[in-house]
């Protein structure tokens, strides 16, 4: 199963929440990642259910004077 975590060929890693940091997986079976810190990266599907999720790192913006 191959994932991504934005528009494919968008060119970018990150949401309105912040920059894309890795997959996680929760569920009785576990998978394999090909990488998961990759944006886009396969998962080798275990014999059972899983739930994937893409994690984000918040943006944190600060104010500088011109």
């Amino acid at each position: 199963m191959r994932r991504t975590c934005c528009r494919p060929g968008c060119g970018r890693s990150r949401d309105a929440n912040g920059h894309f940091s890795g997959w996680t997986q929760n569920g009785a079976a576990v998978g394999s990642f090909d990488d998961p810190s990759a944006a886009q990266t396969t998962l080798t599907m275990p014999a059972g259910a899983v739930e994937l999720t893409a994690n984000y790192d918040a943006h944190s913006l600060a104010h500088h004077d011109g």
